[in-house]
């Protein structure tokens, strides 16, 4: 019933609930709501995340039809979470290739690159500023990982290779 009613959105919709769903699923954590609006605001080749780009918490809820719940943002219940993971590569087959370049081009944004020297407090500050920044420096490694079992040949061949 749900998925009926999310494949029935306009196009924008249903693409947005996909990418919502793909994190939610794909995730090695508990994903926070602003963390998951900055994933999904970050432009592959961009320098810095678009404030302005920050997709509105209410249409996250909305767009994903009762699936998911607000706290951290997740699965709404364990069978949502289970029927996503076992159909995801059918409906989104290139969810992890796009999770790990949001994650990559995340940790390349100009503000990471400069060789920063700042007190505990400022780093923190920063932290809370680029709230995916912990998760894509942690798990960047594990989603190429993950690619490279379902796909050996393809692994890194989407992703850009940028220094960090």
């Amino acid at each position: 019933m749900y998925i009926i009613w999310i494949w029935s959105q306009d196009r924008d919709n249903v693409e947005l609930a996909k990418r919502v769903l793909a994190w939610l699923s794909c995730a090695q954590r508990p994903m926070t709501v602003l963390g998951i609006q900055h994933a999904l605001a970050v432009v592959p080749g961009s320098t810095n995340i678009d404030k302005d780009a920050l997709i509105d918490e209410g249409l996250l809820l909305s767009v994903c039809a009762g699936l998911v719940s607000i706290e951290t943002l997740r699965f709404a219940h364990h069978t949502y979470q289970e029927y996503v993971e076992r159909t995801l590569m059918h409906w989104f087959p290139t969810a992890q290739i796009e999770i790990a370049t949001t994650c990559l081009t995340y940790l390349s944004f100009d503000v990471f690159a400069e060789d920063y020297h700042g007190s505990v407090q400022e780093t923190e500050n920063q932290v809370q500023e680029y709230p995916l920044f912990r998760y894509a420096a942690r798990f960047l490694g594990e989603s190429r990982t993950r690619r490279a079992r379902t796909d050996p040949q393809g692994v890194g061949s989407e992703v850009p290779r940028t220094r960090i």
